[in-house]
């Protein structure tokens, strides 16, 4: 797991809640991030110890490897989830938002593919999420209208209303993809503002 850097009031703290738990926890500072590293203790188990010293903390989890070389790749996986994590929100499972968490270092070379999402997101914010529950309901109207509690036609009228303003088809593979990596990677403060020069 990764968070920003702790004081060392803090990993004390941390360290000293965890080693009364089953299992194995380490600690520390890490360039700008307070990384933890766990055997034999369930996520959630370090995630509320986490947030009970630092209530609003971000984030980021890896995914479970063996070995040194696991441990290496799972705590770049959770740096890469942090940079996903906000404030205060559910911490950020690699393995949930892997697509994501890998783009967004390259967030401003990809800009010009997927800022189209920004604008019509932030003053359309009823037609991002019908984006996300389309794909998240099966590509069904039906199913989407009932899980965001909406008749099928308004599902189909936001669908169509999204493809005029961003002009991508969620109904194709590169139009639902587009959609969802500008939503994911703008929700993530991924796309600043720039100089356009």
């Amino acid at each position: 797991m990764c968070a920003p850097a702790w004081t060392d009031e803090q990993l004390t703290e941390l360290r000293g809640r965890l080693n009364r738990r089953t299992g194995t926890a380490r600690c520390a500072n890490r360039g700008a991030n307070m990384v933890a590293v766990v055997q034999g203790m369930p996520a959630d188990t370090v995630i509320d110890a986490m947030r009970d010293l630092v209530p609003r903390l971000p984030i980021g989890t890896g995914l479970e490897r063996r070995g040194l070389t696991g441990a290496a790749a799972t705590i770049l996986d959770a740096q890469a989830a942090l940079a996903l994590a906000g404030t205060g929100g559910p911490a950020v499972p690699f393995d949930g938002a892997w697509l994501a968490a890998t783009l967004f270092p390259q967030a401003d070379r990809l800009a010009p593919l997927l800022e189209p999402a920004v604008g019509p997101a932030a003053s359309h914010p009823e037609l991002a999420l019908t984006v996300r529950g389309f794909a998240d309901n099966g590509f069904s109207l039906t199913a989407t209208g009932r899980a965001l509690h909406l008749h099928p036609n308004t599902v189909k009228y936001r669908l169509n209303r999204w493809r005029e303003l961003t002009g991508w088809d969620v109904h194709t593979w590169p139009g639902l993809s587009a959609s969802l990596l500008g939503l994911g990677l703008a929700q993530a403060g991924a796309f600043g503002p720039r100089d356009r020069g």
